[in-house]
């Protein structure tokens, strides 16, 4: 009995300790299975009207941790976006991003919670092409530029450009002149005739004189002009003289009349030249008796006489005629129309040529009023004071500016057909400086009619040559970290801001805003001063000359504020940008607003031909680095100008 009591009791022990290890080490099919990781995949389309779908879709596990897409435009990084997805077949396993109103390579990249890419996909959005149905013999109709102006005799002049051709592909340009004296330019573009668009006004206030309104094709070519007389009424002189007249009248200093009468016992004498001015002569009477008389003369100058001779009495008569109005039917001055480098550039290697384009043919035969004279232009370089000082070509050097040697001027006219264009060689590489090219219309260069350039004005072209060591790394830092207040230090000598006569403003944000100067200083535009001003950055294009002018403003100010450019991104398409000068106001119109990389300098420094705004600031400020990561871009062209008097 004990002994099978033994057995009973060493069995039930064996189960016990089956179970006791059952429990320590489960059997395999009862172990964890492992986790399937996720699988992403991408698709993306547009349906041509700017309308992109992209779907991304988890064939795998679920995800336990967030991934993030992001979205680019022809490579420009826009935005991005956190997101999970349950795992394949199940609600939540797919997402779809849409997107409206973009058009270019939209391409939307996965990157997992490491950062490291997964998949990527792009969808094409191209604005389409329209239909154009032609005939065999079709041609399609040129634009046809007309232009007419008006003054209404107060300074308040009104030009009227209108296209009664075809729609312009090309932007043309229209200039502005006072007097023969440029004053300004701009860009535009017509749709075909009757349509919306196929005309614009140039409205301009306050100035007198002979107002131009030249308009030139996409090669410069000259396609229409008008002008309104906006001068001053010339008051009405009358002038009286006193002389005794019997026969004979001599006329000086232009034209000599001679006539003889035999009068009766009264004699009035009248003459009729046909010239605007009028000389009146009461002469002492010797009879009493009266006659008349009246002869016509033919000169140009106008007289009346209201005599009482006797019949053998004489007297000469001498009168100074106020001379009459002359017209000028000379040409058009000619005009200097571009400079390589151009006005406001930054170059990274000294060039050995300087260029100047002119609109028409001028003198080149070498003498002293010749385009291919080097004396003709005058090119100095920025002294230790930091200033140019030399203003005009008629004043030579000034201060301590040192002039550079320009060895050979060469012209080209393309057997006159153009363009008309002057080589300047120098002689070695220009260095790292500061320089100003001056091409002499003051003093010198001409057309074969004796006009001088620019009606007698110097062209002005200032640039830079900047070592690449001075190149800078990435766009200026416009914005401080928010929710704290920054102190600022003292603001360094060399840092300084320039003022300017300039004035930003942007209707649609309510901003008004002085523009300062930004200079370049160690690899870098330090803009922490800025405080609620717009900072021109040097380098770039003046505001309102033609060129790229790129401006920054503050996204957060350093006292914990909204900065000037905090909502630079809600600009849209058409919005309208101001600079104000005095009674000047440039309209430029926003045509761009993208969010791009610190890094990318030549985008935001794109060279343009015309007059142009980028305005910059920071944006997607990051808590762990303490730095903004990306940049907020707008672009704008200048379509208007509207000049007011004092």
């Amino acid at each position: 009995m004990n002994q099978y009591l033994l057995k009973q009791k060493t069995v039930l022990f064996s189960l016990l300790l089956v179970l006791l290890i059952s429990l320590v080490w489960p059997s395999p099919a009862l172990a964890q299975a492992t986790p399937i990781p996720p699988n992403i995949t991408l698709s993306g389309s547009c349906d041509g009207a700017g309308n992109s779908i992209f779907t991304i879709t988890n064939t795998g596990g679920a995800m336990t941790v967030n991934y993030t897409w992001e979205l680019y435009q022809n490579g420009v990084f826009l935005t991005s976006g956190p997101f999970t997805l349950t795992a394949a077949g199940n609600t939540g396993s797919s997402l779809q991003l849409t997107i409206n109103g973009l058009y270019g390579q939209l391409t939307v990249v996965i990157r997992d919670n490491n950062g490291v890419q997964v998949t990527s996909g792009a969808a094409t959005c191209a604005t389409p092409t329209p239909t154009v149905t032609r005939t065999p013999t079709a041609t399609p109709i040129p634009p046809s530029i007309t232009l007419s102006g008006s003054c209404d005799g107060a300074g308040n002049s009104v030009f009227t450009i209108t296209n009664t051709g075809g729609a312009m592909t090309v932007n043309y340009t229209w200039e502005l002149y006072q007097n023969s004296v440029f004053l300004t330019s701009g860009p535009f573009t017509l749709t075909a005739a009757g349509n919306t668009g196929s005309s614009l006004q140039l409205t301009i206030s306050g100035l007198y004189g002979q107002l131009t309104v030249v308009i030139r094709d996409n090669n410069g070519v000259q396609v229409a002009s008008g002008a309104a007389d906006c001068a001053t009424p010339t008051p009405t002189v009358t002038r009286t003289g006193t002389s005794t007249h019997t026969a004979t009248v001599t006329w000086t200093p232009t034209n000599t009349e001679t006539f003889t009468m035999t009068p009766s016992p009264t004699v009035t004498d009248t003459a009729t030249p046909t010239p605007t001015n009028t000389e009146t002569f009461t002469p002492a009477p010797s009879l009493t008796p009266t006659n008349t008389a009246t002869d016509t003369l033919t000169p140009t100058n106008t007289a009346t006489f209201t005599v009482t001779p006797s019949p053998t009495a004489t007297s000469t008569v001498t009168a100074t005629p106020i001379p009459p109005t002359i017209t000028n039917t000379l040409p058009p001055a000619p005009l200097v129309m571009d400079t390589v480098p151009k006005d406001g550039a930054a170059l990274s290697k000294g060039p050995t040529q300087l260029k100047v384009t002119f609109d028409k043919d001028v003198i080149h035969d070498g003498s002293v009023n010749a385009a291919d004279n080097p004396i003709n232009y005058l090119l100095v370089e920025q002294g230790l004071n930091q200033t140019l000082e030399t203003l005009t070509c008629s004043g030579g050097r000034q201060g301590d500016d040192k002039q550079k040697n320009i060895a050979s001027a060469v012209y080209s006219s393309n057997s006159g057909a153009g363009p008309f264009q002057a080589v300047l060689n120098l002689s070695a590489p220009l260095p790292v400086g500061v320089y100003r090219l001056l091409v002499c219309g003051s003093t010198s260069i001409q057309d074969s009619y004796g006009n001088k350039i620019n009606g007698g004005l110097d062209t002005v072209a200032n640039f830079r040559v900047t070592a690449a060591k001075d190149d800078p790394e990435k766009l200026p830092d416009t914005g401080f970290m928010p929710g704290i207040m920054a102190e600022l230090p003292r603001q360094p000598k060399e840092k300084a801001y320039a003022a300017t006569e300039l004035t930003l403003q942007i209707p649609k944000l309510g901003l008004k805003m002085p523009i300062l100067g930004v200079p370049f200083v160690s690899s870098e535009w330090d803009v922490s001063w800025l405080g609620n001003n717009a900072g021109w950055l040097e380098n770039s294009s003046f505001p309102t000359w033609s060129g790229n002018s790129v401006l920054t403003g503050h996204v957060w100010n350093a006292d914990n504020t909204p900065g000037m450019f905090a909502h630079l991104n809600k600009l849209r398409y058409g919005d309208k940008i101001e600079v104000r000068m005095a009674e000047q106001r440039y309209t430029y119109e926003v045509t761009e607003n993208l969010r791009i990389q610190p890094d990318q300098i030549d985008l935001a420094f794109e060279s343009k031909s015309s007059s142009w705004l980028t305005l910059l600031t920071c944006e997607g400020f990051d808590e762990e680095t303490a730095t903004y990561g990306a940049r907020r871009m707008v672009r704008a062209v200048l379509v208007n100008i509207t000049i007011h008097s004092p």
